[in-house]
């Protein structure tokens, strides 16, 4: 099965025989030499629904050890300890929901145990060509191996001064991570309830964040 590393080695071919290799391990080596010194916040998954419709979000929360163990419970199920009903009550006081109705509240539907990371990106969003763009920051829930790709591709291409940096030029080496990553900015930018349609520009917050740790 290709890894991501392996796609990101096939895509950096082009930069010459006997050159790429080296110095996208090395980039490597320091991309992720770069996540183990300033390691993230374990988030865990959370799914909301309403009893009324089918509409769910899921936002990313942390949660303590012994709240990981209680939200092992079912939250629908009619004979859930108090500790689990109090925890999945306390859950809804957590997330940010876009809009509430009385009528219809919201509820905790599931909670995934496995942790994730979330990583910065900012989009400018074009609504409306005659004003300034909308700015929007979305964290962005991705493995480590994949964020350290980015990384590695960034400093490699920083090396070789190529001018290839942009969001827009990851598609070309990555595209799967790049469309995975475009999808949850799409989504997120409007709530997680619709698709954002204006022309938007991504910017790579983190990663340029850590090429100026590197340079300093």
């Amino acid at each position: 099965m290709e890894t991501i590393w392996d796609a990101l080695a096939q895509s950096c071919k082009n930069l010459g025989p006997g050159f790429a290799a080296p110095r996208l391990d090395e980039a490597r080596r320091q991309a992720e030499a770069f996540l183990a010194a300033h390691p993230k916040e374990d988030l865990y998954p959370v799914t909301f629904d309403r009893p009324d419709d089918d509409l769910r979000l899921t936002f990313l929360l942390p949660l303590s050890q012994e709240e990981l163990e209680i939200s092992r419970y079912d939250p629908m199920d009619e004979e859930i300890e108090p500790a689990a009903e109090a925890l999945f009550s306390s859950l809804l006081d957590r997330a940010n929901f876009p809009f509430d109705d009385p009528d219809n509240p919201w509820q905790t539907a599931g909670v995934d145990i496995r942790p994730t990371h979330s990583f910065e990106f900012t989009m400018a969003i074009l609504k409306d060509r005659d004003k300034e763009p909308v700015m929007a920051t979305v964290n962005v829930p991705l493995e480590d191996d994949e964020f350290a790709a980015i990384l590695a591709w960034r400093l490699l291409h920083e090396r070789c001064q190529d001018g290839i940096y942009s969001f827009n030029s990851l598609e070309e080496v990555l595209p799967e991570l790049h469309r995975k990553i475009a999808d949850h900015l799409e989504w997120a930018s409007n709530d997680m309830l619709f698709p954002e349609a204006a022309p938007y520009a991504v910017f790579m917050d983190e990663v340029e964040e850590a090429l100026t740790i590197w340079k300093k």
